[in-house]
C-alpha cells in the first residue's frame, strides 16, 4: 500500500506451475497494463442515444440497463421450435464477442453465461 492505496507493481507466473513452470506468455506479460494504464476508463460510460458526449454513471444503473436490453432483444428473438418442429431454444438476436484480455476460466464462464442464455453466435479466444 501507498498512501493508502493498493498498488500493483507486477505480474508473475508460478514457478510451481507444470505447464509453464512461472513463464508467462505475451498476454500475461503485458496484462499490468491492463490494470495500471493511464487511459484506463475509471468507471461505466453511457452515451444516450442521440448524444454526442459520454458520461459516467453508476454500476447500478449500467446493470440494470444491460439486463433489460438483454431480456427485451432475447425475448423479441428467441426460437423454441426449428422449421420442422424441432426444439432448439435458442436466441440469434445476441452475439458476443470475448476479448483477448480474459483467461481461460473467465473465457469458459462467459461461455456458460452465453450457452444458457440460448447464444449460438460466439467468439472468443479461448473457444471453449
Amino acid at each position: 500500500a501507498k498512501n493508502g492505496k493498493v498498488e500493483l507493481l507486477q505480474i508473475e507466473g508460478d514457478p510451481d506451475s507444470p505447464v509453464n513452470e512461472g513463464t508467462l506468455c505475451p498476454k500475461g506479460a503485458t496484462s499490468l497494463e491492463l490494470a495500471v494504464s493511464r487511459r484506463r476508463v475509471p468507471g461505466p460510460m453511457y452515451r444516450e442515444p442521440g448524444a454526442t458526449e459520454w458520461k459516467r454513471v453508476s454500476w447500478d444503473f449500467t446493470l440494470d440497463k444491460l439486463a433489460r436490453n438483454i431480456k427485451a432483444s432475447r425475448d423479441r428473438t428467441f426460437v423454441e421450435r426449428d422449421a420442422d418442429g424441432n426444439v432448439v431454444n435458442r436466441c440469434e438476436g445476441i452475439a458476443f464477442a470475448g476479448g483477448a484480455a480474459f483467461s481461460s476460466e473467465e473465457g469458459y464462464l462467459a461461455t456458460k453465461l452465453m450457452r444458457g442464455l440460448g447464444l449460438v453466435h460466439l467468439e472468443q479466444q479461448a473457444r471453449v
